[in-house]
Parts: structure tokens; C-alpha cells; sequence
């Protein structure tokens, strides 16, 4: 996966598992702060990732999720379990799961076999 379409995908499971509202996340493997804004609601999500200039979209069920980015013109799925998640990356393609625990977002990309970890 893309490391930038990663970043928001910890932001995207971030604020869907935790609840909370905020306007960006740490990428620590970047040592930077990524601005994301929206809306993340049960049923759609909508965001635009000021990283890339583009937006992240899609319909879901408040468990699962199909989602199109418009940056790299392709889609993911995301399912959430609890404080756990997982996906699958239509473009590279491969698989990624993680968790969230208090301010940390953990995401496992299978593409590189490695934990990336993010703040929020």
C-alpha cells in the first residue's frame, strides 16, 4: 500500500474505533503530520487528505466499509471488529489489519511484510 493511502487509513480507522474527532494523525515512519478532514458517519464516509490533494469516499454499514480513492483511482474494503480492523488494497493488491489502542494506530501492510505505526 501506498504510504500516504496508509496514513489515511489509520486516520480512517482511527476516528472510526476510537469515536473521537480530530483533524490529523501522526505517520511515524514519515515523522510527519498528516491534515485529513470530513465526514466519517455509520453509513458514508467522505474525506479529503490534504497528503495526497484528494478524496476518500465510500458507503458502509458502520462494520464495513467500501471505499474509493480518488488519489490513486482505485478501491479498498475496510471491516472493523472491536479495536481491531482489516482490508484488503485493490491496487497493489494485498491485504493490511491493525488495531487501535488509546492514541496508537497499528497497521500490518502484507505488501511489505511490516508494522507502521501512527498517533492520533
Amino acid at each position: 500500500m501506498d504510504s500516504k493511502l496508509r496514513a489515511c487509513v489509520a486516520y480512517i480507522t482511527g476516528r472510526l474505533i476510537s469515536g473521537r474527532d480530530f483533524s490529523s494523525i501522526h505517520d511515524d515512519s514519515r515523522s510527519t503530520d498528516v491534515k485529513i478532514e470530513g465526514s466519517i458517519k455509520p453509513d458514508y464516509i467522505n474525506l479529503f487528505d490534504h497528503d495526497r490533494q484528494c478524496y476518500v469516499a465510500g458507503q458502509g454499514n458502520g462494520n464495513f466499509y467500501n471505499l474509493h480513492d480518488y488519489g490513486g483511482q482505485c478501491f479498498f474494503e475496510l471491516s472493523i471488529e472491536g479495536d481491531t480492523f482489516h482490508g484488503y488494497d485493490y491496487q497493489t493488491p494485498c491485504s493490511f489489519k491493525g488495531d487501535v489502542k488509546g492514541d496508537t494506530v497499528c497497521l500490518y501492510d502484507d505488501q511489505f511484510c511490516q508494522s507502521f505505526n501512527f498517533k492520533i
